[in-house]
C-alpha cells in the first residue's frame, strides 16, 4: 500500500519506530516505475474523472533504498510468485 501513501518517507519511519527490534516488516507494493506503460498519464486521466486514488509512481529500487535508510537490514525481495510491477519485501528492525 506504499504506493498510495502521500509521505513513504514518514511512513516508514513510524512503521520503524513501532517495531519491536528484530520485528519484521512485510510489504507488498505496487512498483509502476520501471513499467514501459505510462501509468502516469492514464492514472491521472482516471483521477480527473473520479475513478483512482492519488498513486505514487515509483521502482522498486527506490522503495528498497527508502527502506534501508529508515533503518532497516537484510532487506530482501523472496520469489512469492508476484507479478513483475510487484516488490514483495521483507525488512528487519535491528
Amino acid at each position: 500500500l506504499l504506493h498510495l501513501v502521500d509521505d513513504r518517507s514518514a511512513a516508514l519511519d513510524r512503521i520503524f519506530r513501532l517495531l519491536k527490534p528484530g520485528g519484521f516488516f512485510v510489504s507488498s507494493t505496487v512498483c509502476l516505475g520501471e513499467s514501459w506503460v505510462p501509468y502516469g498519464v492514464i492514472i491521472g486521466g482516471m483521477r480527473l474523472i473520479g475513478k483512482a486514488p492519488m498513486v505514487k509512481i515509483f521502482d522498486k529500487r527506490t522503495l528498497e533504498e527508502e527502506i534501508r535508510r529508515s533503518g532497516f537490514v537484510e532487506v530482501s525481495q523472496p520469489d512469492v510468485g508476484a507479478k513483475g510491477d510487484i516488490a514483495f519485501i521483507v525488512a528487519r528492525k535491528p
